[in-house]
């Protein structure tokens, strides 16, 4: 079974919010291990070492961190989906008086201002969740994340509108993400100020399908790419063909240097 998996129950539950009550104790030992490791990752960061030392607080021995078999990756995976559900529950409080527009910011902003009492070392967290092997997890929570925003918000598209609408939040959020690792004005004002301009050309962007989803894939592979690179770490989005034609110039280099006959 796998850990960790919110999902949204319209009308019952905030998104993504767990039923602890039918949770095994297996299940509970783990919640309580991850929410305990959570103090420990402005120390420790996003690691292993901050889930051994949430266990040992607990009374439990540093091999129950053993426990999660996808390493720290399953940490910041609980912290989203905790991020997420938070977000959720406040945006559909302060939702009644506002328009769509404005229900979307606040959502984005909303998760945001959650997210930042781990700002420091966001990045760590960024990379892991760029890995190859993380990526489509990754990717897919967003998803969810906007398309439980969008539902506050009031949307019931079932046209291809729906996708355009939920790929081109993603892409704001992402790149504002993104752009408040750097930020260092007061508040965040300047990040704020950044998703409102990415909010005004998703606008503008709606009405041109084709460029939207442009700006969707371009605004998501610059943020994946950034962190890679500033962490040292492999990108998720090596180019094959590259490789391809790496390894192929080098074939053709290594022919031309035998004499013929050979």
């Amino acid at each position: 079974t796998k850990m960790f998996r919110f999902r949204s129950f319209r009308g019952v539950s905030p998104c993504f919010r767990r039923l602890y009550s039918q949770a095994t104790s297996s299940d509970s030992v783990r919640l309580q291990i991850l929410e305990n490791s959570l103090k420990h990752v402005p120390l420790e960061g996003w690691t292993e070492t901050a889930l051994v030392a949430g266990s040992r607080d607990l009374g439990y021995l540093p091999v129950t961190s053993g426990m999660f078999e996808n390493g720290a990756i399953d940490l910041v995976r609980y912290f989203i989906n905790k991020c997420n559900t938070e977000m959720s529950e406040k945006l559909r409080q302060q939702s009644s008086e506002m328009r769509n527009m404005e229900i979307l910011r606040e959502g984005i902003k909303l998760r945001l201002e959650i997210q930042s009492q781990h700002q420091s070392n966001w990045h760590q967290a960024m990379a892991l969740g760029a890995q190859p092997q993380n990526l489509p997890e990754t990717l897919k929570t967003i998803a969810e994340m906007c398309d439980e925003i969008w539902h506050i918000a009031g949307d019931r598209s079932v046209d291809t509108n729906w996708y355009t609408k939920r790929g081109v939040l993603a892409g704001v959020y992402v790149s504002t993400e993104l752009f408040m690792l750097l930020d260092k004005s007061a508040n965040f004002s300047d990040t704020w100020k950044f998703l409102d301009r990415r909010l005004d050309d998703a606008i503008t962007l709606g009405e041109f399908p084709d460029q939207a989803v442009r700006m969707v894939t371009s605004s998501a592979l610059f943020a994946f790419r950034t962190v890679s690179e500033v962490l040292n770490r492999p990108s998720p989005f090596t180019s094959s063909d590259s490789t391809s034609s790496n390894s192929t110039s080098s074939s053709s280099t290594a022919s031309s240097s035998q004499t013929p006959g050979q």
